[in-house]
Parts: C-alpha cells; sequence; structure tokens
C-alpha cells in the first residue's frame, strides 16, 4: 500500500514541478519555469514503441560505451525524418 502511495506522490509532484511551478521557485532570475520547456509528450517510434525525446543532448556518447542514449536527439531526429518520408512514400 505504501508503495502505491509513494507512486503517487512522486507522479503529483512531478506533475507540480513541471507545470504548475512558478519560475521564482527556481531563483529570483527566472520569470518562467525553466523546466516547462524541456517537457515534451511522448511520440511513436518505428517499433510503435512510445518514447519521451530529449530536447537536448546528454553526451552520453562521450563516455567509454560511445553509445548514445537512447532518447537522443540527434539519433531522434533521423529516424522523425526517415518515418516522416516513409509516411510520404506510402
Amino acid at each position: 500500500m505504501e508503495l502505491k502511495e509513494n507512486h503517487q506522490q512522486a507522479i503529483d509532484d512531478f506533475h507540480y514541478i513541471i507545470f504548475e511551478a512558478d519560475g521564482s521557485l527556481f531563483g529570483y532570475h527566472h520569470k518562467e519555469n525553466p523546466l516547462r520547456k524541456y517537457y515534451g509528450k511522448k511520440t511513436f517510434i518505428d517499433n510503435g514503441a512510445e518514447l519521451r525525446i530529449r530536447k537536448t543532448c546528454c553526451y552520453n556518447y562521450l563516455l567509454d560505451s560511445m553509445k548514445r542514449c537512447k532518447t537522443c536527439p540527434c539519433i531522434s531526429r533521423k529516424m522523425e525524418t526517415k518515418s516522416f518520408k516513409k509516411h510520404l512514400i506510402e
């Protein structure tokens, strides 16, 4: 029961931080919430999965693994372009 309550509280807190929090909570120099502009809706990718694409690069590919994250905006833009072109052809 407590896990469900904590999960719901986390969802509520996240919603508040992204959508309701005033910019001043992030410092006196913020007129608007600085996090809101980085939150986007989930989109469908080619395999039918739903994914929220990052708007900025996390530079994960610069680490030892040299792999991009699955929400990489660089890769996602390429996939969106391919998917868009595919729909134009069909």
